[in-house]
């Protein structure tokens, strides 16, 4: 999981703002442990057995940090990292214009 908390795009195109918050809103959201039927019992199948989350953090945006290219390069960096290291890249966050 990689949170990219920035809704600057939807901000120019018009729309509100808020995306921001998405990664650390599902964060909590896990914590809170109900993430319903992980368990299929049909095929005798628990999927919390065998997939395991492992949060990379949020791409850190500074300020007044806008530009969008600098930050697609943080992004693409830190994806990058985690399909190296044998995971599957889950991004939360951003607005449209990630896409």
């Amino acid at each position: 999981m990689i949170g990219f908390p920035y809704d600057h795009g939807a901000l120019k195109a018009g729309s509100r703002a808020g995306s921001q918050y998405g990664p650390d809103s599902f964060r909590r959201f896990l914590k809170m442990g109900n993430l319903g039927s992980l368990e299929n019992p049909e095929y005798d199948f628990n999927i919390a057995d065998l997939v395991k989350i492992c949060d990379y953090g949020n791409i850190v945006i500074e300020g007044n940090d806008k530009e969008i290219i600098p930050l697609y390069d943080k992004l693409q960096a830190k994806v990058c990292t985690c399909i190296k290291r044998g995971n599957i890249p889950f991004v939360i966050g951003g607005s449209r214009d990630l896409l």
